[in-house]
């Protein structure tokens, strides 16, 4: 069985940064709070700050729900556990996986890759900074099902051809 796991450095971003920028935005927001009864264009300001803080701590919260921070694969399933917060486990098996997307599932160079386990309906995802990234995303391809394969393939292929059209 191999094992894929994060590097101290990506835990710790990937499960706390997100504290400190909300801490470091939430004092621009006070600041351009303090400022809205003065002058109605610090509302502006306000407004982005808010909508920045929503959306970053929106996807943390996503990231602590699908994200496995140690994941562990042999020829038939994956198991995946060190979730945040939690000291669950999952197993999930390659012909149960019906949908791949995100990162390289799509033809993007970043971003995070999930898979969907239709037997169970979880989400599990990763970054492709986990120590051989890479190889996870290339084992999860050769192992799924060949619709799945099939979908993933057109999803890469029409984002080539965008990227030759621009």
């Amino acid at each position: 069985m191999k094992t894929y796991k994060y590097s101290i450095f990506y835990r710790l971003v990937y499960k706390y940064a997100n504290i400190p920028l909300t801490i470091f935005l939430a004092l621009y927001l006070v600041y351009w709070g303090t400022g809205i009864d003065k002058h109605l264009i610090y509302l502006l300001p306000f407004l982005l700050t808010l909508l920045i803080i929503y959306f970053l701590n929106k996807h943390f919260l996503m990231l602590y729900k699908i994200m496995a921070y140690k994941i562990e694969a042999d020829d038939e399933k994956l198991v995946c556990s060190n979730f945040f917060m939690s000291k669950k486990s999952r197993t999930v098996y390659f012909k149960n996986i019906e949908k791949l997307d995100g990162g390289i599932f799509e033809g993007k160079p970043r971003g995070i890759m999930r898979f969907c386990d239709y037997e169970s309906k979880i989400w599990i995802g990763f970054y492709q900074n986990i120590i051989n990234g890479r190889e996870l995303g290339t084992l999860i391809l050769s192992k799924v099902p060949q619709p799945v394969y099939e979908a993933v393939l057109e999803k890469i292929n029409k984002a080539s051809k965008k990227k030759k059209v621009k």
